[in-house]
């Protein structure tokens, strides 16, 4: 859920990225459904073989649970764009959006109030912050 809209992030397999054609757009949804649902992989092999919980400040890949390998070639990762310079407002910019042969890292943070027994591990229904990990 997006926390200043409280809006759901979804991708739309009929729009594609304003910044790289080959991708598909993100946007936002105001009801829940199957395509708000995203998972949360391991980026490194120490993650993995640490069966497999994810922590708090953790680098991740976020892919869709959507199975469309129907009509996408693979899996659809979130990915950040490259960055582009705004000629009008000389600010630098990425877009969000959803890619299957690129993936890009996202750092997690836990945006909810510390429980003691969970030791920072994300658990089912946690709120995370997600940024972009260069």
């Amino acid at each position: 859920m997006h926390n200043n809209s409280n809006k759901f992030l979804v991708y739309d397999l009929n729009h594609v990225s304003d910044y790289e054609s080959d991708n598909l757009k993100i946007g936002l949804k105001d009801e829940y459904s199957e395509e708000t649902c995203f998972r949360i992989l391991p980026c490194f092999s120490y993650q993995q073989e640490s069966q497999g919980y994810i922590y708090d400040d953790d680098i991740v890949y976020i892919v869709s649970t959507i199975d469309h390998y129907r009509k996408m070639a693979g899996e659809p990762y979130l990915h950040a764009s490259k960055t582009r310079e705004s000629l009008k407002t000389q600010k630098k910019k990425k877009e969000m959006n959803v890619s299957t042969d690129k993936k890009s890292s996202w750092k997690i943070k836990i945006f909810c109030e510390y429980i003691e027994e969970k030791k920072g591990l994300l658990s089912v229904c946690d709120i995370i912050w997600i940024n972009f990990s260069e």
